[in-house]
C-alpha cells in the first residue's frame, strides 16, 4: 500500500529521477496506474482483515460485531484523514505542500495502526484457540445429541 500511495503525491517520478520530459498521456497513464495499484493494495488489506474474522470466532453474532467494528474503525480512519486534510488546507497556503503533508500524515497514520495491529493481535494464537473452542463445542453438542437420543 505504501509503495502505491506515496508516488501519487510526489509528482511524475521518472521525470524527477531521470530528467526526461514525457507526453501528457504518459503522465496520465502513470498516475492512473499508481491509483490502480493503490486500489489493489487497499482491497488486499480489506480482504485479509475480513478473512481473519471467521478464523477467530464461530459465533455469527460475534462475527457481525467484529465486522461492524472493522467498518467503524475504517470510518474513523477516513474521518481522521478528512479532518487532517481540512486542518492542513486551512493552515498551509502552498497547495503542493499541503498535499504532500497530507500524504505523510496518512502514511504515518496507516503505518502506526498497522504496527499496532501486528504487535497487539496474535492471529496464530487466536486462530488456534478458536479452532480448539470450536472442536470442544462440537464434541459437547455431539454428546448432548447422543444423550438426548438415549433418553
Amino acid at each position: 500500500m505504501c509503495i502505491a500511495f506515496l508516488p501519487s503525491f510526489h509528482g511524475y517520478l521518472p521525470s524527477k529521477w531521470f530528467g526526461v520530459q514525457s507526453p501528457i498521456w504518459v503522465i496520465g497513464l502513470y498516475y492512473s496506474l499508481i491509483q490502480v495499484l493503490c486500489n489493489f493494495a487497499w482491497a488486499s488489506v480489506q480482504i485479509s482483515q475480513m478473512s481473519i474474522v471467521p478464523q477467530i470466532t464461530c459465533s455469527r453474532k460475534r462475527r457481525d460485531k467484529l465486522n461492524n467494528l472493522r467498518n467503524t474503525f475504517t470510518f474513523i480512519a477516513n474521518l481522521t484523514i478528512l479532518g487532517s486534510a481540512s486542518i492542513l488546507f486551512a493552515c498551509v497556503k502552498d497547495s503542493e505542500k499541503d498535499f504532500n503533508y497530507l500524504a505523510y500524515v496518512t502514511f504515518a497514520f496507516g503505518i502506526s495502526t498497522s504496527i499496532y495491529f501486528i504487535v497487539a493481535i496474535n492471529e496464530v494464537k487466536l486462530s488456534h484457540d478458536s479452532q480448539k473452542f470450536a472442536n470442544a463445542l462440537k464434541q459437547e453438542l455431539e454428546k448432548q445429541k447422543i444423550f438426548e437420543a438415549n433418553s
